[in-house]
């Protein structure tokens, strides 16, 4: 009688869609499919042009933001610019700004991976630098939901914008309380900001091997490290 050998039941793929939305409906399991079967092509066109798109969908908008910037920082420094070429100091900020969204998106997504991966080596983790890449890139889905729901308030706002962390509550009680660091550091506390965070940890969990403990240990380092560094950035926003 021979015997005959039993195949292993191959691993059932999600389809791309299906990772999109198991990011936020099922974050545990997708991300340990992801882990398995990391991609970077989508999570670098996610976050180097989810809100490039974004701000060129509401440009009126966005060009009205980044006068405003230009013309804050020209008061501060006392730069007096003549009258012909107000037009083009503002056109050169809106396509610098556009152009350095992406660049800047990506350079802060590959520094978070970056952290999370030398991290989790001290806490002698496993996995590969693109599995991190991976995991962390999918997390942006989470702000890509975020830019979406911002869109479509936008319309009914005319900001661009919605405020959906504690600074916004506390900024009705304590109005006095913008523009100070502490405004800043509340802002830091968005809510999608923190559900993207957990997401993160999530997949480096799935990633890493080790015990959830130490995975959201370095996942509140990272994540308040980033607030406290964006604090003084956030407290006029």
């Amino acid at each position: 009688m021979k015997t005959k050998d039993i195949a292993e039941p191959a691993i059932k793929r999600t389809k791309f869609f299906g990772r999109i939305l198991g990011v936020i409906t099922s974050p545990q399991k997708t991300m340990e499919e992801i882990a398995g079967n990391p991609r970077t092509l989508f999570p670098f066109f996610l976050v180097a042009f989810g809100a490039l798109i974004f701000y060129a969908v509401r440009l009126p908008l966005y060009k009205e933001m980044i006068n405003r910037s230009i013309e804050l920082q020209l008061q501060d420094t006392g730069t007096q610019v003549a009258g012909g070429q107000e037009g083009f100091v503002q056109a050169v900020g809106v396509a610098g700004g556009l152009i350095g969204t992406s660049i800047t998106s990506v350079v802060i997504w590959l520094i978070t991976t970056l952290a999370f991966f030398l991290l989790i080596k001290v806490f002698k983790g496993e996995g590969t630098f693109k599995q991190y890449v991976s995991v962390i890139g999918y997390s942006y889905i989470i702000n890509a939901l975020y830019l979406a729901i911002s869109l479509c308030v936008s319309f009914f706002t005319d900001s661009l914008f919605f405020d959906s962390s504690v600074a916004g509550i506390v900024d009705i009680f304590v109005p006095d309380l913008k523009g100070k660091f502490v405004y800043g550091f509340l802002r830091g506390f968005d809510l999608f900001g923190i559900w993207q965070y957990a997401v993160m940890g999530f997949g480096v969990a799935a990633v890493s091997k080790i015990g959830w403990k130490k995975v959201w240990l370095a996942t509140s380092v990272i994540f308040l490290g980033f607030i406290l560094l964006n604090a003084g950035n956030m407290s006029n926003m």
